[in-house]
Formats: C-alpha cells, structure tokens, sequence
C-alpha cells in the first residue's frame, strides 16, 4: 500500500458499522416486506397492542435479517429494533409517531 493510499485510507479494512450502515436500506425493506406478510399471515386480536406485535415479529424477523444480510450476523440487538421499526413504518401499516409511541423511543 502506498503513501496516498495509506493518507486517504484507500484498501483500509471495512469497520463492521460501515458494512451494517451499507445494508440497512435493503434491510429495511426487507422487514417491511416481511412486516406486511407477517400481519397478514397472523391476525391479531384488536386487544393486542402495537408493542406487542412488533415484539412479538422480532424474533423471526431478526433471525430473517441475520441469514440474509451477513453484516447484520454479529449486530447489537438495538439495531435489529431500529430496523424492523424503520420497516414497519416504510410498509406504512403505521405511522412513526404510532410506533414511536408504542415502543417508548424516539426514531431516527
């Protein structure tokens, strides 16, 4: 590696954030695609919160994300969270305010 390569960081190593940060609108989408099946697939009971589907979709939807997007294997919990609010509100089920105030926490 020379010089310019080494001052400009060009051939540097991927940190595991840039490779999450590269997949987290396909993984988006994807959890709104699965979001959509997933509610569909499983009606609830109208006394079942909005807190408690989307908690109960994390698990399959993160075991979802870990197969089909590599950078998300080793991910921190809250990401796979972030993701599948993100998507629930990109399949437009919800609205982010509906979701925000379901889980607790504000989203980006």
């Amino acid at each position: 590696m020379g010089l310019l390569d080494r001052l400009f960081g060009r051939n540097k190593k991927r940190s595991q954030a840039d490779e999450t940060l590269e997949v987290m609108g396909d993984a988006i989408q994807f959890a709104a695609e699965k979001w959509t099946y997933f509610i569909d697939a499983f009606p609830f009971k109208e006394s079942v919160s909005l807190q408690e589907k989307i908690l109960t979709f994390m698990t399959p939807a993160t075991e979802g994300l870990k197969h089909n997007f590599s950078a998300l294997q080793t991910a921190p919990e809250p990401i796979y969270l972030i993701i599948v609010a993100k998507g629930v509100e990109l399949s437009g089920t919800h609205s982010k305010q509906e979701i925000e105030n379901a889980l607790g926490v504000p989203l980006p």
